[in-house]
């Protein structure tokens, strides 16, 4: 009964799932893992990634040309996902200067408004709100997703965040749609 009154006020559910979120980082030990230079099967990858962001910051901000640092290649030219996330991260370098924390604090957030949304989106399709709670952070529990949700790499995140978001949205304008066509219809009888 406690937990159903804590839970029905929606400032009160944001602020637990917020802290219990921050809880698990620090657990699992996130923010030491900020520190850390690239490391792990894909560290190639995240060097890569870090490379984008900080060819934009070195050379003049040129959007439609990502480039990293590889001699392989003429001019560094590089194929990559959209590259706004090192575009964005090479904009934090202006202001708080070249360091490897930012772009792991960008994937980070971005990775905690997809678990948030997924919550919100399993709070929804179960409507209680403790088993929606358990269950986001029994699935917050792998260690895999946690490993890639503070990774240098941008297409897990990114995709994974999107995803949540779209089919939070596609079932919220169903329901929608679904009860204004029963009004329409308890109406026109």
């Amino acid at each position: 009964w406690v937990m159903n009154r804590f839970f029905s006020v929606p400032w009160k559910r944001q602020v637990l799932f917020w802290s219990v979120l921050i809880l698990l980082y620090l657990f699992a030990a996130y923010f030491n893992y900020l520190q850390s230079d690239p490391q792990g099967i894909h560290f190639i990858r995240q060097t890569d990634s870090l490379s984008f962001a900080s060819h934009y910051y070195h050379n003049g901000f040129d959007f439609f040309h990502p480039a990293i640092f590889n001699l392989n290649s003429t001019d560094g030219r590089a194929a990559c996902e959209f590259p706004i996330l090192y575009f964005i991260t090479a904009c934090f370098y202006l202001i708080f200067g070249e360091h490897d924390q930012i772009l792991r604090l960008i994937t980070l957030t971005i990775a905690s408004i997809g678990f948030y949304y997924l919550y919100r989106l399993i709070r929804k399709i179960l409507v209680h709100e403790l088993l929606s709670f358990v269950l986001i952070f029994f699935l917050l529990s792998s260690t895999v997703l946690l490993y890639y949700s503070i990774a240098h790499i941008q297409t897990t995140t990114g995709n994974y965040t999107a995803h949540i978001y779209n089919i939070q949205h596609f079932i919220a304008i169903r329901r929608s749609v679904n009860s204004s066509t029963c009004s329409v219809i308890t109406k026109t009888k």
